[in-house]
């Protein structure tokens, strides 16, 4: 399994950090205003309570599911809707691209800082795994 998880987990390592780099840059610039910084914050906690709810109603999970499920839904996704909106024409979208992006570095940051929390979640639940 290590064969998949590992560069699975590197390649999501390199997004956040982009994103990172990507945030500070747009924060530095003055091109991300604090309202939107605010609601990257929230956008980063709704990915959250998305993984919560997702595994809310399950009595077992694979013992890997947090390492996958996590990354796919509060880097990848966000990541994705980032890319496909950072050029756009249109003020707004364009907007919240910048707000996608902050979040997806913020998600990096939390799941880096509280690794234990956001991948024993299925502990936190109290939900079974299976090997």
């Amino acid at each position: 399994m290590g064969i998949i998880l590992i560069p699975f987990l590197l390649s999501t390592l390199v997004i956040v950090m982009y994103s990172i780099i990507k945030s500070f840059k747009l924060i530095r610039g003055n091109k991300i205003s604090k309202k939107n910084i605010a609601y990257s914050l929230g956008s980063s906690l709704a990915s959250y309570l998305i993984v919560i709810i997702s595994y809310w109603y399950e009595d077992q999970v694979w013992v890997f599911s947090p390492y996958f499920r996590i990354p796919i839904l509060v880097i990848i996704i966000p990541f994705i809707g980032w890319n496909s909106l950072k050029n756009n024409k249109n003020q707004v979208l364009s907007s919240y691209s910048n707000v996608l992006i902050l979040s997806v570095a913020l998600n990096g940051i939390i799941g880096i800082l509280f690794n234990n929390i956001s991948f024993g979640i299925t502990d936190f639940l109290g939900i079974e795994t299976h090997h």
